[in-house]
């Protein structure tokens, strides 16, 4: 812990599980995500929601019964037009009279 710019050499610690590792929140964020922006990837998902595990989550869901996820494989291009990086991009759907 920090107090007035010196480390006391104590961690503060919670009996409440953080948010940020709760699974069910984790896969809620990439849900919302995917409301909002139609798709998400592995690296949106690490970037911008802050999720360490994310292929754990996506894979969670793919296997509930409540939803169906889609994938496709995405490329992204150098300057010279050539494939730079290929990865997946995941499209996760509510099935209606699912319960999560």
């Amino acid at each position: 812990m920090i107090l007035n710019g010196h480390s006391t050499g104590k961690r503060v610690t919670s009996d409440r599980k953080d948010d940020c590792m709760n699974p069910a929140i984790q896969k809620g964020k990439i849900l919302g995500y995917c409301a909002e922006h139609g798709s998400i990837t592995i690296r949106d998902a690490f970037e911008k929601l802050h999720i360490n595990s994310p292929s754990k989550r996506i894979s969670e869901l793919r296997n509930s019964a409540d939803y169906v996820v889609d994938d496709i494989t995405d490329y992204k291009y150098n300057d010279e037009g050539k494939v730079d990086t290929k990865f997946k991009r995941y499209f996760i759907t509510r099935l209606e009279g699912g319960v999560s």
